[in-house]
Parts: C-alpha cells; structure tokens; sequence
C-alpha cells in the first residue's frame, strides 16, 4: 500500500521507521533473517550522475567506485552497483552506474533510471554540467539560478515519489559537486568562455585597465577588481590573485599575465557560485529524512584537473572514494534515535528511542542519526560522558522548537558527519572535554533558527572541515579555550539572512580560509588565545590562508595572536591590541588605538579608510608600524587626543614603513586647528615615516585649495568644510587664517 514519504524529522512514523529497521536488518544479512544455505542479499546501489560518475575520460571508467567497492567490502559490507553504464573491461558489471557524460540535473531526472533498476542506495552527484552549459554572456544572474539547486530538489523528490507509489523506501547520499576551472589550454567550457567575456566587456579588459601603458600594475587591477564588484556580493582577494598571475614577480602584469589574472578571476566568480550550489545541496538533505550530504566533491581541487573539470589520473578520482565510504558506513552502524526524556545521560537506553516521543529503552546510539528534539516547555540536557560507548554518527541534531532549551554536554569523544545546532529553533552544544569530530558544523541552519557552541577546556579539541557559523539563522561560536582545528573553511554568517558571531578568549582557532560575513553579517571578537588563518589545503576560491571580511562585518583584535596569509577587509577592523601578522589590505575601514604593528605589507585602495585617534596625546599616541611596505592610496583620517594644546613646530608620527610608504595618501583628513595654526603632513626619511606638523596658515595652504576648486567627492582634499565638494567657502575658511596682512599672488 502506498505510505507518503518522510519530509521532516518530526514526521517520521513508527511503521516507516519499523520498515527502515527491517530493510538496514535484511541489507546487513542478520542471521535470523537470512536462510542458512543462501548467502545474504547484496545491497543494490546506483551511482547516478554525470561524466564524474562514469569516470570519464578515463580507461577503464572507474570514477570512484572501484576503490568504494573495496573499501565497504573490507568494512564486512557488500553491495552491487546497478545501472546501464559499465566499461568493457569489466563484464561482470562489478562497477555497473548510471553516469551519463554531458547530463543536466533535468536529462538524470527525466531518464529515471532508478525506477528500471530499484537500488536500496543512490549516490547522487549531479549539477556539474548545469554550470558548464551556461551563458554568463549577459550577467552572472544565470549562475545564480542555478546556483539554487532547485532543478536537484525537482529530481529528488521525484525519486522519493517514484518509491513512494510503489511502496518502496530508497536512501539517497548527495554529493557536493567539484570545482570547474580553466582548460590548460583554450577558454573550456560555455560558462568558462563566456564568463571571460563578460569580465572584458565590464571594464575589466586589458586595454581599458592597462591604457598606454601597456602593462598593469597592482593598484590598477586592484581599482578595476574593486569597481567591477562593488555592485555584486563577490570578495575576491585582488592581491593575492595579482600576485598569482605575474609570473616574472617583476610587479605589473603583461596582457598575456593579464589574461591569466583574469581566468583566476573568473574560476573565484564561477566556484563562488558552485559553492552556493552546494551548501544549498546541504540544505535539500536536511529536508528529508532518507537523505544525506555527502562532501565528495570538495575533495577535488583544479590541481587535479587538466580540462578544468574531470580528474587527469585514477588517483584524482579515488579521492571521491573516502567522503562516500564514511557516510555509508556511519549509515549502515545503527538506526535513528531520538532523545524522549528530560536531562540524562547518553549511554542510559531508557533515554532513547527507535521513534519520536516512542518508548524508551533502546541502546544508546554507536551510529546512525541522532535526534536532540524538544517541543515543549522543558530545559533538556543531554551529557555525552566517558561512560558512553564510541560513536561515529551520520548526523547529529540539536533543535528545541518550543519554549524550553535543548543542550548537548560533550565530555567525551564523539564523531559526526554532519552536525546541525539549531535546525529551525534553537539548540546548544557545550564541549568540555574530549575530542569532537565532525566534517560538517551547521549553526543556525534555517532562517529563524539560532545555534550556540561553547569550547571550554584546556585539552578538549573540536575538529572539522567546514564550520558556518549563522547559515541561513544566527549562530554563536564562544572559545574559552582548547583548540579548534578547522581544515577547509569557516563562515560567520553565510547567507544573506544569516548573522554569526565568534568570541575567542583563549586557546588555538585554526583554519584554512575564514569569511567574517559572506552574503550575511559576522562579527569576530578576539580577546585573547591565538588565531592562525594558514594554507591547509587548496580550496575552490583559492583563498586559502586568507581572512575576508565582509562590507556589513567587523573583526575587533584586542588581544591575543592573529596571523594569515592575507586579510581582506571590506568591513571594519578594530585594531585595539594583541598582534597581527598578514598582508593587510583593507578596502573598508581600519580603527587603530596606540601603537599598533603589522608584519606584512599594507595595501590601502581607493575605497579604503585608515582612522588614527589620539595624535598628540601626552601618553603612547595612536600610531601604525608596517614591517614591510605601505601602499597608500585612500584616506587617513586623524584626530586629536582630547584636551591636547599644540604650537606650531609639534610634531608626531602617524605611520612608519620598514619598506617604505608609497605614494603620498590619497586624502589626508587632519583636523582643523584653532586660531592661525594648521596641521600638515609629509614624508619623512626617505618615505619611511608619515609624519604631521603643527604649522602657520600660509599662502601655500591657500593655493592648495584654489587648485581643488569643484572637486566633489566623499573624501577630497581642501573639503574644509566636510560638505563633499571643495568650493569658495572652504577657500574663504583658510584665507581668513592667514596673518594679518598677508597678500598671496595667485
């Protein structure tokens, strides 16, 4: 009889529930359901996809299901692929799959080839083509919609409904899809070439950008870069891609250079996208219950590719093999439980349950999924002690959806391929002790929902390969202490609803590439500890070992250690103590309180803003140290200390440059002086000081501002007057404090 298929978590039934155990029972060939002279059934599962799944171009075409196959048959586990593809060399279709080269999400879904084979299992990967076949000709919208993973949705509940009307149940593992890249040689794909076009046609070709000069330095690509993003939610690092593409590092860039920093452009752009795609494939599989993220494909780096998208050697695909292998052998370990009680303790079986608000009495959960559910009035701990068995979970879920609270207590070691604090309420987790591992941390994953993670204790250690701190909610990460080990990214605030925040007092944050607000909001407080931002493994947009940090965030470093390979503001970063390693280039506004160092270089565009309070001050005045190079280009905005009484001849340093500061700012906002005195900046040793003397009005101030007469702008010099454009009243404002008697011939 037809059953309707589970949606949410809360809608599991009994009698699915009971069938899911008689289905996983009869999989694992339990003696009391197998006859005693037949072997146990093998498991039917389909690999479904596209050309990743085949294994093309390779031969034989293996993708990663040989070394899958392998791997589950020396975990005791045994299954048989189905599906219309195999190779040649393999005629007993151990490796048969549904892979189909060049298919869409749309062609996989109206070919249903489940349906002819009905495979228990289905391992997913699919959306690759979607982004090779679009045209970016007239805008990046059209990688937005496919960014949304809506035609995958389509196809998945098609699956579920195909099994549905036959009374059937299906396990679906879905796979995040791999970068896509430039061709070694060509302009690759329609996306790929298309996209390349566009950048030129958007003020980004090289004779717009390079001019007469024929070659383009930083300043300018960063300018163009900065321009042409300002009207998108991209933040992609100009300097480090620059740096990237100027192959003789003799610091300007030839057109074929040029050409190649824009194809690093172009891959950030197109695997931003991809990156969306898949975290919204995270989304989809947190929406059914027989379904389950798996993240193969960020396993793949464009270092494995030499046509941009397919893995060049068998080795680049068995790399799929391992994310695919953990996720069914945490699925095949147990089966769901859920939390029935109040406060409890893990490993007591009269806490859980093979169903919601089911009767107690189960064994605690060694795998599977686990539910931390309340929907209710009742606060519920739930203490993980070192009583409680080992677990390796396929996915881990904290959400309290009525008025009480829902806390897990981590004091012992726990795994989890997925992680969810905070699914669509609120939920908490408290690590203490203990070693947390868990490929995937989620808080805050649907709008409306909140997530809290507290870190405490001096040997407790949280590992992960990606943290989204407020995905698509508001998520809130406190480190008291231990360490958190993070090897691909962390994200304060992923989404445009989504806002994250992390507090790091003491102990060891380290990670590979960190977003302090990418289309959400992020806040970053750092008390204390140390926090390194270091290249661990290549990533999609290429940011590894770089902090970004978003127009609408902010990063507050008041103690402690930060050091990455690049920060990149576009935000705000509050720079009050503690120390800071990196090249710094701040796009957005950088607040400075005392003597403050950078070990790197500073870079400051156009847009950027530098804010130096407390000049003058009787004691340590506001000052920036540059271990290398300052690059100035934007504004330095400086105020006085309060209650500070100045003569002309004073004078104090405001920035200093071991390699120099070049050219002379953009805007040096200095604020105006009582009576006939007025503060002026210059260059000092040899351009490795900025330095601000306290002066007399003379007719050389009074010139300066002639010559700016008309200019209009937010930041201009000679705008006395702050009113955006320097006029005859900002004129009249200067000339009224020259001496008396004082004639200027102009």
């Amino acid at each position: 009889m037809p059953r309707n298929f589970p949606i949410k978590a809360s809608m599991f039934s009994w009698m699915r529930q009971i069938l899911r155990t008689f289905i996983l029972l009869w999989w694992l060939g339990a003696a009391s359901h197998a006859c005693a002279d037949e072997p146990p059934p093998l498991i039917k599962v389909m690999p479904l996809g596209d050309s990743l799944t085949a294994g093309y171009p390779l031969q034989p075409e293996r993708s990663y299901r040989l070394k899958l196959l392998t791997d589950l048959l020396a975990a005791g586990k045994k299954i048989d692929y189905v599906g219309a593809g195999h190779d040649p060399s393999d005629p007993p279709n151990y490796l048969a799959h549904q892979g189909m080269v060049g298919a869409t999400v749309d062609k996989i879904t109206g070919d249903a080839a489940w349906n002819t084979y009905n495979p228990a299992i289905i391992l997913l990967m699919a959306g690759t083509n979607d982004f090779r076949l679009t045209d970016v000709g007239s805008g990046l919208g059209a990688l937005g919609l496919v960014s949304l993973a809506s035609a995958l949705d389509t196809l998945i509940k098609k699956i579920n409904k195909d099994y549905q009307d036959r009374g059937e149940k299906v396990e679906i593992f879905v796979s995040s899809i791999p970068p896509i890249g430039y061709p070694r040689e060509g302009t690759g794909t329609t996306a790929t070439h298309t996209l390349l076009n566009y950048l030129k046609s958007e003020g980004l070709s090289f004779a717009i950008v390079g001019g007469q000069s024929g070659a383009v330095d930083q300043a300018k690509f960063t300018s163009a870069v900065i321009a042409f993003i300002a009207r998108r939610k991209l933040s992609p690092n100009p300097g480090s891609i620059f740096k990237a593409a100027d192959a003789d590092g003799d610091a300007v860039l030839t057109a074929a250079e040029y050409e190649v920093a824009l194809r690093l452009l172009g891959e950030f752009i197109l695997n931003k996208y991809i990156n969306d795609y898949n975290n919204n494939i995270r989304t989809l599989a947190m929406q059914h219950n027989n379904t389950h993220f798996v993240d193969a494909g960020a396993q793949l780096t464009l270092a494995d590719f030499t046509d941009g998208t397919h893995p060049a050697t068998q080795q680049g695909y068995d790399k799929l093999a391992p994310a695919w292998f953990a996720s069914l052998q945490a699925f095949f370990a147990s089966n769901t439980h859920y939390w029935i009680n109040g406060n409890g303790f893990w490993e007591e079986g009269n806490n859980w349950s093979e169903t919601p608000d089911g009767p107690g009495g189960t064994v605690q959960p060694t795998g599977g999924s686990v539910y931390l559910l309340q929907h209710d009035d009742i606060d519920r701990t739930v203490i993980r002690d070192s009583e409680a068995a080992p677990a390796q979970l396929l996915d881990l879920r904290i959400d309290a959806t009525g008025t009480g609270t829902m806390t897990l207590r981590v004091q012992a070691d726990l795994e989890a391929m997925l992680t969810v604090v905070g699914m669509a309420g609120k939920g908490q987790l408290d690590q203490t002790d203990g070693t947390m591992i868990t490929p995937t941390l989620l808080l805050g994953a649907e709008a409306g929902s909140s997530g809290t993670y507290v870190l405490d204790g001096a040997d407790t250690t949280l590992r992960s390969e990606v943290e989204d701190i407020g995905f698509n909610g508001s998520g809130n990460f406190t480190q008291e202490n231990g360490s958190n080990d993070v090897l691909r990214r962390l994200t304060l605030g992923y989404s445009a609803g989504g806002f994250g925040s992390y507090t790091l007092n003491q102990g060891i944050l380290s990670s590979n590439e960190e977003w302090v607000g990418m289309d959400g909001t992020g806040v970053f407080i750092q008390n204390g500890g140390t926090h390194r931002i270091e290249a661990k493994a290549p990533s999609t947009s290429g940011f590894e070992g770089t902090l970004s940090i978003g127009a609408h965030s902010g990063y507050t470093l008041a103690r402690g250690a930060l050091s990455a390979n690049f920060i990149y503001n576009n935000g705000t970063f509050d720079y009050t103590g503690g120390t800071l390693q990196a090249q710094f280039v701040n796009n957005g506004v950088l607040r400075l309180r005392g003597i403050r160092q950078i070990k790197g270089d500073l870079f400051l565009p156009l847009n950027g803003q530098i804010q130096l309070p407390d000049a003058f001050a009787s004691g340590p005045p506001t000052r920036l140290e540059v271990e290398a190079g300052a690059e100035l280009e934007g504004e330095l905005y400086v105020t006085l200390a309060p209650g500070v009484t100045l003569r002309p001849g004073d004078s104090t340093e405001i920035i200093r440059a071991g390699g120099g500061i070049s050219p002379v700012p953009g805007v040096l906002r200095l604020p105006p002086l009582p009576g006939k005195l007025i503060l002026r900046g210059e260059l000092v040793e040899q351009n490795h000081a900025l330095r601000i003397t306290v002066g007399e009005v003379n007719c050389g101030d009074v010139a300066q501002v002639r010559l700016r007469l008309g200019q209009r702008g937010p930041r201009v010099n000679g705008d006395a007057n702050n009113d955006g454009v320097v006029d005859v009243r900002d004129l009249a404002m200067i000339a009224r404090k020259l001496p008396a008697g004082a004639a200027c011939s102009f």
